[in-house]
């Protein structure tokens, strides 16, 4: 939905009448998903908090009405401003609540759209229409003991944007570790799970027991629904600690440690005292970590604007069994382990140091300076200074990058990193491109000095969206590098807005390529996509288009049962069968895929003694009408095949015989292919026997080909039967 304010007295937009003296503005609030008139509603008008001309970024609300039973509002005896907002915020008991949004459908009043009310107006057509909230609730355990935590801070996430009012999206579990949601926007969410404090001696988690947030499953609240049985079981936290020292043996006192997981994602605590910074003797402890296995790097923490003058040049990153990522020596902690040792030693770093100024000689501020190591990362960044005073110690368009490791670096300037300079990007050397740009030697214990650069190009500006391929939606949260065709390093990035809108200033002229890629080890997207565009110097480019496509989708779910059904849900919005299949030994479900298959149908995993809940849910949800039972009682129950019945399957078949061997000949025998896969079924080693076999269900299942089962040294004679029949049979 979208709605536009026009000036007074234009040809479309809000109706506007002259009736003197102050101004008024009104409109109608309703349902985004019936348009019924929405009553209870809270319409606010703000105007900004600054002094005439100055825009601090406040905003000050100076009159409210509430909407009546036609959902209609009128803000009367405003004085004329042309910067009104107005934001809607639902104030009746409803058990779910409208979810907050400002005029014109933005997400809070800093993103919402100005309304010009003159003096003796009354406005109307301030309009909305606004989503009902959904809910969820859980419960929170101690995963060694199953007793109830209380007091554990639960977090919902919204995979995209954030919500307005960050208090709906906090709460705290009560003492029988339960806790609820109850006005969430309708959306999908990560739920993370945060102890108190350390002293707690629980790691966080994300649902469904993951450690990472990355790897937490989805968890998606409809409109005017509770999503129940949102739980957390959460484990003893792990403690990592050790020193640093300088390679005299002396203790290096406030530097930071870093953690990354295996997958090279940040990880941390989670709490806001945890800084991980090494003390007065260089001892640094990271306590409540899950359990997992870390790299640790340690590295300066950075400072604010100063320079040129250095005054000590830092020490350079190390990591935990080698000075570079690559070489570095992983960590494994268990869950509650506390481990000592981590034993770093730092050398002292080299410095970088000089002056941005453009073609007139003037100091040029708010420039980022980039250190790039010769395979193209950043390893440091700065700014150069503005010349403020209140900006810190500093001279005017000077910077220093420090904690530098020995060894050649390129040295980039480019737009701001907080401030817009208006500049083209441009290297140390007057290079445009990091292929061409002056190498910078930094040797250790040195600085090196007067690396300048000259701004002379005005940057070209792009404005666009990210989209998925084929005109699919928009995409946001992801990362953009613009970069000069042929070069492998970008000199600008950013990343699409909660809209996948796309704001890049400060670009380079010529054939620019921009990049659309994951953040960062741990993101969650993984969508790619390139885009050239031809670019003057100080041009503007609306409109872009960037199409990308996600090149990776992880379905996932806490055991094997949960994953089985993620897979469903991702590949079926319904189903007139199911295949279901034991989930505690591989042969059944294995030989039946290629019936899955044939059917069309889902295969889903249960323990034998009853219907897993979460199978349940998904027959239910897919209205399967049949349901293939793969085993005898002895591997799934009759307490099983009356769970299906319970969730409305009408006809259940089960195909099961005396062993493994007899079951999967029972299955071949309602295949169409006619030629059959052989593979072991049973081993002695549980490590043995089933890796060749997964490995060839999909291309079974594919081609409709039964698969049989064998032993190491014995053709069982079930299988001898089928094998009598096919046509041809391939050993896996």
């Amino acid at each position: 939905m979208f709605f536009t304010v026009l000036a007074v007295g234009a040809s479309m937009g809000p109706a506007a009448a002259q009736v003197g003296g102050t101004s008024a503005l009104g409109g109608r609030v309703t349902d985004d998903t019936t348009g019924e008139p929405l009553a209870g509603i809270s319409a606010l008008a703000w105007i900004p908090s600054g002094e005439a001309g100055e825009e601090d970024g406040g905003w000050v609300g100076v009159a409210s009405a509430t909407t009546q039973a036609d959902g209609r509002y009128r803000i009367g005896d405003l004085q004329p401003n042309d910067d009104y907002r107005v934001t809607f915020d639902d104030v009746s008991d409803r058990p779910f609540r409208y979810t907050y949004e400002a005029y014109d459908d933005a997400q809070d009043i800093f993103s919402g759209t100005d309304i010009d009310l003159p003096a003796g107006t009354e406005l109307d057509g301030i309009d909305a229409a606004l989503t009902m909230s959904g809910g969820l609730r859980g419960r929170v355990t101690d995963a060694v003991t199953g007793s109830a935590l209380a007091d554990v801070d639960v977090f919902a996430e919204p995979l995209v944007g954030e919500i307005s009012d960050f208090r709906l999206g906090t709460v705290r579990t009560a003492a029988d570790g339960t806790y609820a949601f109850a006005h969430l926007p309708a959306g999908d969410y990560r739920v993370r799970f945060l102890p108190q404090s350390t002293a707690d001696r629980y790691a966080q988690a994300w649902w469904r027991e993951r450690t990472t947030a990355v790897a937490a499953d989805v968890v998606t609240v409809d409109r005017a629904r509770i999503r129940e049985g949102v739980d957390a079981a959460l484990q003893p936290g792990a403690t990592l600690a050790g020193r640093v020292t300088d390679p005299d043996g002396r203790p290096v006192a406030f530097v930071c440690v870093e953690l990354y997981d295996e997958h090279g994602a940040a990880v941390s605590s989670g709490f806001v005292g945890d800084l991980g910074m090494t003390a007065e003797d260089g001892t640094w402890r990271i306590e409540a970590l899950p359990a997992g296995d870390y790299r640790v790097r340690v590295a300066g923490c950075g400072g604010g604007l100063i320079g040129p003058e250095v005054d000590d040049v830092g020490w350079a990153p190390a990591w935990f069994g080698g000075d570079r990522a690559g070489d570095a020596e992983s960590v494994a902690i268990a869950a509650g382990e506390e481990r000592g040792g981590v034993e770093i030693t730092l050398q002292r770093g080299g410095a970088v140091t000089g002056f941005l100024t453009d073609a007139a000689g003037a100091a040029v501020g708010w420039a980022c300076v980039r250190a790039v190591d010769a395979e193209g990362w950043v390893v440091a960044e700065s700014e150069t200074h503005p010349g403020d005073p209140e900006a810190g110690e500093g001279v005017a368009g000077g910077y220093q990058l420090t904690g530098l490791a020995a060894g050649s670096y390129r040295v980039l300037f480019s737009d701001g990193c907080s401030e817009l300079t208006g500049y083209a990007p441009v290297w140390h050397g007057g290079a445009d491109r990091f292929e061409d740009a002056a190498a910078v030697v930094v040797a250790s214990g040195t600085v090196t000095d007067d690396i300048d650069a000259t701004v002379t190009a005005e940057g070209a500006t792009v404005i666009g969206v990210v989209r998925e391929r084929d005109g699919g939606p928009p995409v946001p949260d992801v990362c953009l590098d613009a970069r000069p065709r042929g070069s492998a390093v970008p000199v600008v990035s950013g990343m699409t807005g909660p809209t996948g809108e796309v704001h890049f200033s400060g670009l380079p002229s010529g054939a620019v390529e921009i990049i659309v890629r994951e953040c960062a080890p741990g993101s969650f997207t993984s969508y790619r996509g390139t885009l050239t565009v031809e670019l003057d110097p100080g041009a503007e480019l609306d409109g872009v288009v960037i199409e990308a496509a996600d090149q990776v989708e992880r379905l996932a779910g806490p055991t094997r049962v949960e994953t089985a059904v993620e897979i469903s849900r991702a590949t079926r919005p319904s189903a007139d069968a199911v295949v279901v299949a034991r989930a505690d030994d591989y042969p059944d479900a294995l030989a039946g895929a290629p019936l899955a298959a044939q059917l069309d149908a889902p295969l889903l995993l249960t323990g034998g003694s009853a219907l897993h809940l979460a199978a349940a849910e998904e027959v239910a949800r897919l209205g399967a009408e049949t349901a293939y039972v793969l085993g005898s009682e002895t591997a799934l129950s009759a307490r099983v095949v009356a769970d299906l019945e319970a969730s409305g399957v009408d006809d259940v078949v089960r195909i099961g015989g005396a062993n493994r061997f007899e079951t999967a000949a029972l299955i071949a025998g309602r295949l169409d292919g006619d030629a059959v896969y052989v593979v072991e079924g049973g081993h002695a080693d549980p490590a043995r026997g089933w890796p060749d076999a997964v490995a060839v269900s999909g291309l079974a299942a594919a081609q409709a080909r039964p698969i049989v089962l064998v032993e190491r040294d014995r053709l069982p004679e079930e299988t001898r039967a089928v094998l009598g029949t096919a046509a041809s049979a391939t050993i896996v």
